[in-house]
């Protein structure tokens, strides 16, 4: 027993000793001071549309849309606006509260969220509703109170609540095709319940609890859901009140954070843990970036841990507001691009884009003038602040300025202009000479310029590759020999006007051959010649001609430096010199460049021209003559820059100093950025906003997800607003679109998210959008729509069609009833010869008869002639009658049944008053509005004519009673007499026998009934129905 309790004594000592050297190794390194970093951010808050300043939760679904969960409302951000979703005390499908604690899109694309007291929240995205989840008692959530959410591969998600975790299923209910939610609550045992629980799920889909006290890990047993936990870490410092929290890196490294240490087991062996810091906050919240860089707040500034090098930051903001919000942190979240979103306790957001930090900027808030590179890798400004670029990022180094200001008063207090010798020295001008600084010594030597015909500050100051200090010196070109300590100085070719700046602006060795950029054209100075000689200048007829007179850079042609020399203007873009032909080549915004005013002109090693401007810097491809704009948004010093301000170094780093201090960067780690998605987030027709599942809406869920869009012909006048997914340089994506169908081209609307159209026809298109940063790279998957309106009833085939055979049918019926009214025409023709062969031709057939006899009896004196005048007077009469009749028939004014009427009663009173009938005529006068057309008319004149003319030949009555009123949809005629009436079943032989069968006739005619009752000696009753 002694002997094994000293081994294991001494077996404790060596793990002790060994584990306390480990902890030795980590936790040294994690002492050193952060590197304080002053970083650019954006701000977001209730000003730009957030719906409360304080952010529980952060996260990015698949359609690449921003999701805010606030103290008031959930937010979804398009990088340009917010659309906001709230309780609704009288709706049940809206949130179940306000108060959220965060926000989580699982891999079906479902979005949940936790409310603070009302339970978990289901929205669904289809029907712009959410499905409520509140502990109920069991199998509901455990508690109302939720406060995180992860999901598992399997599906399962794992909420975690006030009370505990519980692992959420999604069943699909194949029978009745219903989906049901399954809670199971994690149990730990009593001896690890000593406060809140935290769930972890690594990228191997294992899944870690946390406690105050351990680290455990979840085993599942069987597929039933049984499980066990294993206990893969405990803590010797425990903080009940502390929830310590998992990450995982880049390198599927395990992050642990308890109270104040945060520690790395390395590919989640717990049994060696690395201290890598000790933090000063207990209410930390972080995030792992793209480069595997682990953010969290800490001391009131945002602790940046490089986990690959161990490097150290300490970020800050120059903006008092943003540093309200780093240092308040309550979510820390990094999306699919690399943007890290930083969200506060009260101070709204602030999102960091990581492109920003590909130009480092130095000396805020200082104008720089120039910029020199006096040693490799290291920089001097005007002001003789030097900057160190040999680091892993560039430092200032003020060492040399306090130097130069401890020397005599020889240093002006506003420097503009600086040049270094080939020796390495500094010289800048002041009154009538200039000043010499040599970094060795120490010591600074002033020159006086013997030209006492000129009193001035020579400007500017340029040392070329022999030696020789070049300057502007009023309408001079002053050149120093620094190895013979001798002055030389030229005349310009022509009087120089007197500017209130100085006319020479630049000077350029050109191997051998000197340059002037100035205020009035660009000048050569040839050594052979020993003269100026004449200005290329702006000719307005002659499209070669440089573009503006006013020079401010130059630069050689990487590949033809000896033919090419770029020169950048004040206005007029960038010009390519053809050194052969005197020919100029003009670039302006036209080309894409961001300004026309080029300041400085550096090259990199891929034949790119990077130019300092007025708007920011842009990168000029000399190849594909193509370029790409950067501002302020990409984390510039400003958008606008200084001339002189600008150098690059001998390792291809290049610096623009601008009217707030320096921008500097690598040009190959400014790379392109591949086009972004774009997705279309509204949808408005006639400017009114549409959201699906509103009675009358065109979508049956959010447009975000829509692919096809049926409107009607009217809705025709429709709004897309469409943003690109990609936060960084958010302000820089451009956009283009096109209507297929509609455009023949590309609408190119810049940075203007929003596309309407008005008054599109009936039929199918498509609706497409790209976007770009670059407005050269068009090559991302474009979003597209197919759309399709529906036509007016009076534009679909079948109505074309019902119209075709319409026309057709109604021409056809014209042609047929033309032919119809021809066929009466000539039937009626017909009919008149008839009649009037049938009731004139046999009268005036037996006038001529009487007629003749009388003419053959003229001279017998004994023939008694009155008989047969008075038969010729009677068939006359008859004759005109019958005319009368005709013409009364077939004039078309008769049709109306008030003009048949008065007919009747003519007629009647006309026979029937000669042989003493008293005569009581009746009819309705709903007969008025009536008509009959002519050949009704006339078969019913008949009917009725021949009734009377019986009555007056044969009834020998007193009285007639004549009534003509509406029956049915149609007319009954009653004529009655109490006359002699006759027997109907005997024969009448000449005493109307044809006329009562011609009545019969013309009543089937009218397709009518006719009725005659009789009786001898009580008169008679005709009836007359059609």
């Amino acid at each position: 027993m002694p002997v094994l309790y000293c081994k294991n004594v001494r077996f404790i000592l060596r793990l002790s000793v060994s584990l306390l050297l480990a902890t030795m190794i980590i936790v040294i390194p994690s002492l050193a001071q952060p590197t304080v970093v002053s970083r650019k951010f954006k701000t977001i808050s209730i000003n730009e549309g957030l719906s409360q300043s304080y952010v529980s939760g952060i996260t990015q679904d698949q359609a690449g849309m921003m999701w805010f969960a606030t103290g008031d409302g959930l937010n979804r951000y398009d990088g340009y606006s917010f659309k906001v979703y709230y309780h609704n005390i009288e709706d049940t499908t809206s949130m179940a509260s306000n108060d959220l604690t965060c926000v989580f899109e699982d891999s079906r694309e479902r979005l949940w969220i936790g409310t603070r007291n009302e339970g978990l929240d289901l929205f669904d995205r289809a029907s712009n509703t959410f499905i409520h989840f509140r502990h109920s008692g069991v199998n509901s959530i455990r508690s109302n109170a939720i406060l995180g959410i992860s999901e598992s591969k399997d599906g399962s998600l794992w909420i975690r609540t006030a009370t505990g975790i519980d692992r959420l299923e999604t069943i699909n209910n194949v029978n009745n095709k219903q989906i049901v939610y399954r809670f199971t609550p994690i149990i730990l045992e009593r001896k690890w319940r000593e406060g809140a629980e935290d769930v972890f799920i690594d990228s191997r889909d294992r899944i870690f609890i946390t406690t105050p006290t351990n680290v455990l890990e979840l085993m599942e047993i069987n597929r039933k859901g049984n499980y066990k936990l294993i206990e893969r870490f405990q803590f010797t410092t425990i903080s009940p009140s502390f929830i310590p929290r998992i990450i995982e890196d880049t390198l599927n490294h395990c992050l642990l954070l308890n109270n104040s240490n945060i520690i790395r087991f390395p590919d989640y062996n717990f049994n060696y843990p690395q201290y890598l810091y000790r933090s000063q906050r207990t209410d930390i919240s972080w995030t792992i970036d793209k480069q595997n860089r682990l953010w969290l707040g800490d001391r009131n500034s945002i602790l940046q841990l490089d986990l690959s090098t161990g490097n150290l930051r300490s970020i800050i903001s120059a903006s008092d507001v943003q540093m309200k919000v780093i240092n308040t942190p309550t979510q820390y979240y990094t999306d699919r691009t690399g943007v890290v979103w930083l969200g506060s306790g009260g101070h709204g957001l602030v999102q960091f884009d990581p492109e920003v930090e590909k130009f480092s900027h130095l000396l805020s808030g200082e104008t720089v003038y120039q910029i020199l590179e006096y040693k490799p890798g290291k920089l001097i400004t005007n002001f003789f602040t030097t900057i160190d670029l040999n680091g892993a990022s560039p430092v200032i180094d003020s060492s040399i300025q306090l130097q130069i200001r401890n020397t005599p008063s020889l240093l002006q207090p506003h420097i503009i202009s600086i040049a270094k010798d080939t020796v390495g020295n500094i010289w800048y001008g002041i009154d009538k000479g200039i000043v010499q600084y040599n970094f060795q010594t120490k010591k600074t030597v002033q020159i006086s310029i013997p030209y006492n015909d000129v009193i001035s500050i020579p400007y500017p100051i340029y040392a070329d590759a022999k030696n020789n200090l070049w300057m502007g010196y009023k309408n001079w070109v002053v050149k120093y020999s620094i190895s013979s300590g001798t002055f030389s100085r030229y005349a310009y070719p022509n009087h120089q006007i007197v500017y209130d700046y100085d006319f020479l602006q630049r000077v350029y060795d050109d191997d051998g051959i000197m340059w002037l950029g100035t205020a009035n054209g660009l000048f050569c100075y040839d050594p052979d010649s020993g003269y100026i000689k004449q200005p290329y200048l702006f000719d307005q007829k002659d499209t070669t001609s440089i573009s503006n007179n006013f020079i401010l850079s130059f630069c050689a042609d990487v590949s033809m430096p000896g033919r090419y020399l770029w020169v950048g203007t004040k206005g007029g873009g960038l010009n390519r010199l053809d050194k052969f032909t005197g020919m100029f080549e003009r670039f302006t915004t036209e080309h894409g460049l961001a300004n026309n005013v080029i300041y400085g002109i550096e090259p990199d090693y891929d034949q790119n021209l990077w130019l300092s401007t007025n708007r920011g810097i842009s990168s000029f491809n000399t190849v594909l003559r193509t370029a790409r704009n950067f501002d302020v948004f990409d984390g510039l010093q400003g958008n606008e820059f200084n001339r002189y301000a600008h150098s690059r170094t001998t390792m291809g780093m290049i610096a623009f100093g601008g009217m707030n201090g320096i921008s500097i960067f690598n040009p190959r780690k400014i790379q392109p950025l591949p086009s972004p998605d774009v997705v279309i987030t509204d949808l408005k027709l006639f400017n009114k906003a549409i959201s699906p599942g509103v009675y009358g809406s065109p979508l049956s869920r959010d447009i975000i997800f829509t692919d096809t869009l049926e409107l009607l012909y009217e809705q025709n006048v429709i709004t897309f607003k469409f943003a690109a997914t990609d936060y960084r340089r958010h302000e820089n994506i451009h956009y283009r679109y096109k209507m297929e169908g509609f455009d023949k081209d590309w609408i190119y609307s810049g940075t203007m998210n929003e596309a309407t159209y008005t008054n599109l026809n009936a039929g199918e298109y498509r609706f497409i959008i790209e976007s770009s940063f670059d407005l050269n790279n068009w090559n991302g998957q474009p979003k597209m729509l197919d759309i399709f309106i529906m036509a007016p009833w009076w534009q679909t085939w079948w109505f074309k069609m019902f119209v075709i055979i319409g026309t057709v049918s109604a021409a056809y019926a014209v042609y047929r009833y033309r032919i119809h009214q021809l066929t009466l025409f000539d039937s009626l023709r017909n009919r008149i010869a008839r009649d009037l062969h049938d009731e004139v031709g046999s009268s005036i057939s037996t006038i001529a008869i009487y007629s003749k006899i009388l003419s053959e009896q003229m001279q017998n004196k004994t023939f008694n002639n009155e008989t047969l005048l008075g038969k010729i007077g009677d068939h006359a009469t008859e004759i005109m009658e019958s005319m009368n009749d005709i013409i009364w028939n077939i004039n078309a004014k008769n049709d109306a049944f008030e003009n048949i009427i008065n007919r009747m009663r003519e007629q009647a009173f006309q026979i029937l008053e000669a042989k003493d009938y008293d005569l009581h005529f009746d009819f309705s006068e709903d007969l008025l509005q009536m008509q009959l057309p002519m050949e009704k008319r006339r078969d019913f004149y008949l009917i009725y004519k021949e009734a009377i003319n019986n009555i007056a030949k044969y009834a020998d009555g007193k009285n007639v009673w004549i009534t003509v009123t509406p029956f049915d949809a149609g007319i009954q005629l009653v004529i009655k007499d109490d006359g002699k009436g006759f027997d109907k079943d005997t024969p009448r032989q000449g005493k109307g026998g044809n006329g009562l069968s011609n009545m019969q006739d013309r009543a089937n005619m009218l397709n009518g009934k006719l009725t005659i009752e009789s009786e001898l000696g009580k008169g008679t009753i005709i009836k007359l129905e059609f």
